[in-house]
């Protein structure tokens, strides 16, 4: 026997048998008195997923907290300075794309709510003319489309880029304010997915014109002139 063991008790010779947990100071327990070492492996792995669960939560509640705050600012635009809409914006815009990034990957549910509760091409029509009537002279600007491709610039509209947020963002939220479990896993899969393939291009183009808006004397003297 190596120096440091302890001794087996009688019978079992050769270390404690599979599945149970031996001690030191030569004790050794059945399963009925400890939890054996799958269980305990199972035991991590559970409150793991409870972490990953819990913080899921959170970032959802968290992109809903902000889809809200989003869609609230556009609403009641009409309220507020030429400056102060910018402002809003670039506080905003950063904050959602942070946020858009931490959704979870949910497969979505069964539910069609989402498409009925988009907003209608009159809402997106009246929602552009105000911002356009709101940023006057700075709702276009130019941009190139693939930043990876040698390319002439085109005509973006901050407009268009705040109104299709405002859009993708609302109906999923009516939805996962109002809906079943299946409607909420809808309305998170809805953002998370339209966030990589259209309103999340819209955001970041939209962020640098308001960025140069904002930031230089000659463009900030143009906002306060459509104030």
């Amino acid at each position: 026997m190596a120096f440091g063991t302890p001794a087996s008790p009688p019978g079992q010779e050769g270390g404690a048998p599979d599945g149970i947990v031996a001690f030191r100071g030569g004790r050794s327990a059945t399963s009925a008195g400890v939890v054996n070492a799958g269980t305990l492996s199972a035991i991590a792995l559970s409150h793991e997923e409870g972490i990953r669960l819990e913080n899921t939560g959170i970032a959802v509640e968290r992109f809903v907290a902000l889809a809200a705050e989003y869609c609230d600012f556009i609403e009641r635009l009409d309220e507020l300075t030429g400056r102060a809409f910018v402002q809003t914006s670039v506080r905003l815009l950063p904050a959602l794309y942070i946020a858009a990034l931490e959704l979870p990957h949910i497969e979505p549910g069964s539910s069609n709510l989402i498409e009925d509760a988009k907003s209608g091409a009159d809402d997106y029509r009246t929602i552009y003319g105000r911002i356009s009537d709101k940023l006057g002279a700075l709702t276009l600007y130019w941009e190139v489309f693939d930043p990876y491709e040698e390319d002439a610039p085109v005509c973006g509209s901050i407009a268009d880029d705040l109104a299709d947020i405002y859009g993708d963002l609302k109906g999923a939220l009516k939805v996962y304010q109002q809906g079943s479990e299946s409607d909420r896993k809808d309305a998170v899969w809805h953002w998370r997915f339209n966030f990589h393939f259209h309103w999340g291009e819209h955001l970041v183009d939209a962020l640098r014109a308001l960025h140069r808006a904002q930031a230089s004397r000659p463009l900030g003297e143009e906002i306060e002139s459509v104030d």
